[in-house]
């Protein structure tokens, strides 16, 4: 997406995150840990191939599978290398749509449990491990797949040119009469 890293409002433990698009500044490990994921969600028509869950979260969110999409990509990771539970708020750039929350651990994307949006237009979730995560948002949210309801302002907008344009012409007939 080219978005920031997104900012850490709450955590526990020192974590740092790193965006896809500043994955060069990551050791060599990680940064083959988010290329794969990258790969894993590019190389795909329908999101719900990466997890047999998404499908069930898009018909919640009164979507097709085909209309996710990932919003963010990033690693987290920490410098200690210590296990146990992430407790962690995130600011993404974007949140809008949201569906869920992925974390890429062991090659495999899986949905991160309990990941919920705030008020505030945060992300917080808690895990066990640390590796990319991806935001998957609904693209068609909001949208009514009705081409009249949407082309229904710039018919308007002709309509009242073709009645000013009629009316001009109508005065300089009777003008010239």
């Amino acid at each position: 997406s080219g978005n920031k890293a997104p900012e850490v409002i709450d955590s526990e433990r020192t974590i740092t995150i790193t965006a896809y698009s500043d994955r060069a500044n990551l050791p060599e490990e990680d940064r083959q840990k988010l290329d794969a994921a990258y790969n894993a969600v590019v190389n795909t028509e329908d999101l719900s191939t990466l997890n047999s869950g998404l499908k069930d979260l898009a018909t919640q969110a009164g979507a097709d599978s085909k209309d996710l999409a990932v919003s963010d990509l990033f690693d987290i990771s920490t410098s200690d290398n210590t296990d146990g539970t992430f407790s962690i708020e995130l600011k993404p750039e974007t949140l809008n749509n949201f569906v869920c929350l992925l974390h890429y651990h062991n090659d495999a994307w899986t949905i991160v449990e309990g990941a919920q949006t705030t008020d505030e237009g945060t992300l917080r979730f808690t895990v066990s491990d640390l590796s990319p995560f991806a935001i998957v948002v609904n693209t068609r949210a909001g949208a009514t797949g009705d081409p009249i309801g949407i082309l229904l302002p710039v018919f308007a907008i002709l309509m009242v040119v073709s009645a000013v344009g009629i009316v001009i012409v109508w005065r300089k007939s009777k003008k010239s009469a």
